[in-house]
């Protein structure tokens, strides 16, 4: 028979549910598209699943903390979260860095509500990460450097980050020594930065920040601007790997002893305002 709708049939196509009903004393049965008239709220969920997990699956974008460095674009971005080495991940992903042999891996990391951990340091030589050439920085290019750092022990020096060669000495770096904390930069052997003269706390997380802008070498600590001085010298172009938890030499015993995480750097000058909001990213 021909129904009213015209149809030749009295068969509706649903998905794959057939609803039957009787009309009047017909032999018809419609079948309702039920998925085409009230929308599937399972796969309604589903979709919207899948759009949440690809938005928090992009780099940085779970947590706040490295969502925070990620939206300042660093230049290298270590969270030194490895349970074993030797690669340590760059999360810009333009390096590749490798662990030395005397480095602990998953010790307590500085950044609350995050269960990415961070790598520990003897004060050996060969207790560091070696990153590949590059991010030199010469003449008066501007660029920061970023870490959080615990203390175990004081040392004389205490490299934390050293891209420097020594003999005729040329580069940069971030060190902790027993009385102070500097970042530094170098031309043969004659240095210009800034220096602040306090040690870091002992078994306590700092946030770190050294920044230049091609004239003036700004220190934070803990969010805040601790020291600032001119800083003129126009570095020298280097060709060779640097280090990150000791000195970039075998020159002495005097490197970082204690926990790293975190450590970026950055082709440009971080702001006040944001090294503010890293520190207040990380839960503090």
């Amino acid at each position: 028979m021909t129904s009213e709708t015209g149809f030749d049939t009295c068969t509706m196509r649903v998905r794959n549910l057939l609803a039957v009903l009787p009309f009047f004393a017909t032999a018809c049965t419609f079948l309702f598209p039920l998925d085409d008239v009230i929308p599937d709220e399972a796969d309604a969920a589903d979709a919207a699943g899948t759009q949440g997990d690809a938005a928090s699956d992009a780099p940085g974008a779970r947590l706040p903390y490295p969502a925070a460095v990620l939206d300042d674009a660093p230049v290298l971005y270590l969270r030194l979260g490895e349970k074993s080495g030797p690669t340590a991940r760059d999360e810009t992903e333009r390096r590749s860095p490798t662990y030395g042999g005397q480095v602990t891996y998953s010790a307590k990391g500085a950044i609350a509500n995050d269960p990415d951990t961070a790598a520990t340091f003897t004060g050996s030589g060969t207790s560091t990460v070696s990153i590949p050439e590059g991010l030199d920085f010469p003449g008066t290019a501007a660029f920061s450097v970023e870490v959080w750092a615990r203390q175990t022990t004081r040392n004389q020096f205490g490299w934390a980050v050293d891209h420097q060669v020594y003999g005729n000495r040329n580069g940069w770096s971030l060190r902790f020594g027993d009385k102070v904390i500097g970042f530094e930069r170098w031309v043969d052997n004659e240095v210009s930065g800034v220096t602040w003269p306090n040690a870091l706390q002992v078994d306590t997380y700092q946030h770190i920040v050294g920044t230049f802008d091609g004239a003036v070498a700004v220190l934070y600590v803990d969010g805040k601007e601790a020291q600032r001085a001119p800083s003129s010298l126009a570095m020298k172009p280097m060709k060779t790997s640097w280090s990150a938890g000791s000195q970039n030499c075998a020159c002495g015993s005097s490197d970082f002893i204690g926990s790293l995480d975190e450590l970026a750097v950055y082709d440009h000058v971080l702001s006040a305002a944001r090294v503010l909001a890293h520190y207040h990213a990380s839960g503090r």
